[in-house]
């Protein structure tokens, strides 16, 4: 079997701690045409991004991650996120649709894409709190899905994960 490890990185918002997710993608790679399948293997919370900065380096030393998507246009936590870097290079790179404005839009639709049970691509691992966020998320308002740091952490994932997919 053939893996690769994708990883996403969600600002704190308020209340909200920023997220570190990690998806493991595991494919026969002696059969093509074989199906994918995606699994959320790490989820960490943290409200300091230092802290942050200090378990996604612990996260890219353990599982090799290529590159990390998440806001990278926000230079102000971007800047402090590196802070913690101590010279070492890390691989954020800006999320896939983040500049679009229907971004809240494209991230929820693919994550119902990967996640519908009759071609499900990405399953949350045991104990994962994110189909709770999910479920939770309002249903009656105009959403900004950056005020929900689970939900636009997997709506980055799951993105980048969807290209992905679609050049293989």
């Amino acid at each position: 079997m053939a893996e690769k490890h994708f990883g996403a990185l969600s600002w704190p918002y308020l209340n909200n701690p920023g997220v570190a997710l990690v998806v493991k993608v595991e494919w026969d790679s002696a059969n093509p045409g074989s199906n994918y399948k995606a699994t959320v293997v790490h989820e960490t919370e943290e409200v300091g991004l230092p802290a942050m900065f200090k378990v996604c380096q612990r996260l890219q030393e353990k599982y090799e991650i290529d590159l990390w998507h998440g806001d990278a246009m926000n230079e102000p936590m971007v800047s402090l996120l590196f802070q913690g870097a101590e010279g070492k290079p890390f691989p954020l790179s800006v999320a896939p649709y983040i500049d679009n404005p229907e971004a809240t839009t494209l991230y929820l639709q693919v994550i119902r894409e990967l996640t519908r049970n009759d071609k499900k691509v990405l399953w949350f691992g045991e104990g994962s709190s994110l189909p709770g966020h999910l479920t939770n998320l309002p249903k009656d308002e105009t959403l900004e899905i950056s005020h929900y740091p689970h939900v636009v952490a997997l709506g980055y994932v799951a993105a980048a994960l969807y290209l992905w997919l679609r050049l293989e």
